[in-house]
């Protein structure tokens, strides 16, 4: 779809906690994101929603930001800050210690318990990588476990603790997930698709809990397809068309505009 920036775009605060300044990113010859700018704030929920549905996996460039944020692909141009350091060549062990970390689909763990799994990612993020060998057999320390309680309460899902996570499903293994990402100290968590699948009272119950955490001054990026329910969660939302960026605005002020309900849904506001 492609076609000239709208003119939908709200001003910037002047210091989000991630900012990408005319960032580019190429593959294979194609460019899947064109000279973005954009930033991400401490304490509030960022929606992302994508036109192009090209391949699998939802749309394309939303995984290209995906992979931008978390260091899994580097930018062809462009600047990447975090906290104000540049991270343009860092990637995915480096962003995960500066507390960039990202909760995906079917990335559980297979083996052993939901505590096993939340003390061992508090293990990786704690450790450097060079010591990640020497450290196997560590056991964690008191504040840790502390920290690994509180998480669980925090979640409702302390019930779940001793579960073997190879067991969970559903809304489990996705409180599980998020358990495990915040076992890792986020500042910054990106969430794909967070509320597929689930039962609408499912979804209630993850939304309510991103409401909290960003009452805890956590920077939340949602990527998802429907426009309807960002506008329920999100404080600000960002419009991919193709590799462009086409809105940068409110919900509400999305939803209102003709240019980007027509690209949104095919048909006139």
């Amino acid at each position: 779809m492609g076609g000239a920036m709208s003119d939908l775009v709200l001003d910037q605060p002047l210091r989000p906690l991630l900012e990408l300044v005319d960032v580019s990113l190429e593959r294979h010859g194609r460019r899947l994101v064109d000279r973005l700018t954009c930033g991400f704030d401490t304490a509030a929920i960022t929606g992302v929603i994508g036109l192009d549905q090209s391949g699998e996996g939802g749309p394309a460039g939303c995984r290209a930001l995906r992979d931008l944020v978390t260091g899994h692909a580097l930018p062809s141009r462009g600047t990447l800050r975090f906290g104000g350091l540049r991270i343009d060549g860092a990637g995915p062990p480096e962003r995960v210690r500066l507390g960039i970390l990202a909760m995906r689909r079917q990335r559980l763990v297979t083996t052993g318990t939901v505590r096993e799994m939340l003390l061992g990612a508090r293990l990786v993020t704690a450790r450097k990588a060079t010591r990640l060998l020497f450290d196997v057999g560590t056991a964690p320390t008191r504040a840790d476990a502390e920290d690994i309680a509180a998480i669980l309460d925090f979640l409702d899902i302390t019930g779940l603790a001793e579960r073997p996570v190879a067991q969970l499903g559903g809304l489990e293994a996705r409180l599980a997930e998020l358990a495990r990402c915040l076992a890792q100290r986020p500042r910054l968590l990106l969430l794909e698709h967070p509320f597929a699948g689930l039962a609408p009272a499912d979804c209630t119950r993850i939304a309510e809990l991103l409401g909290r955490l960003r009452k805890a001054a956590l920077s939340l990026v949602v990527l998802e397809d429907d426009l309807a329910t960002l506008g329920r969660l999100a404080d600000r939302c960002l419009v991919l068309d193709d590799n462009r960026l086409a809105a940068s605005a409110t919900p509400a002020a999305i939803g209102a505009s003709p240019r980007v309900f027509r690209l949104l849904t095919g048909s006139e506001l």
